[in-house]
């Protein structure tokens, strides 16, 4: 039975996953509307709604908690090296070369046009 059947607002387990899986709380509201990019983007079926490839990440609530997981510590990754290069590669160009390296920049394209379209990001099932 999916989350949303369950009568889980999707939504609200994206939220609670970067609640718990996000130390800082400052970063939590930017990250909900990235997993809300990243899962829209992905577009998975069932189970691999994120696009996070493990057998223990099955199911709506442990993929958004894999996602929030692996994009934290993407970001704390990302924020050493920029302390001690200052490259100037942005967090998302970053982000795409870890998350999905075979298609980073349609994967990128799609992340970013689904950020700059908030509006279009809830959660919903298929």
């Amino acid at each position: 039975m999916s989350e949303a059947a369950k009568g889980r607002n999707l939504d609200d387990i994206i939220v609670a996953a970067v609640e718990r899986n996000v130390q800082d709380a400052t970063l939590r509201p930017c990250f909900v509307r990235l997993l809300r990019a990243i899962r829209k983007a992905e577009n998975g079926r069932r189970g691999f709604e994120f696009g996070v490839e493990s057998p223990r990440a099955e199911g709506f609530t442990n993929q958004a908690g894999w996602c929030a997981s692996i994009v934290n510590r993407r970001w704390d990754e990302w924020t050493m090296i920029q302390a001690e290069t200052q490259d100037g590669e942005p967090f998302l160009h970053y982000l795409a070369r870890r998350y999905c390296p075979v298609n980073r920049e349609v994967w990128l394209s799609n992340v970013v046009w689904f950020l700059a379209n908030a509006k279009l990001q809830r959660a919903t099932t298929r």
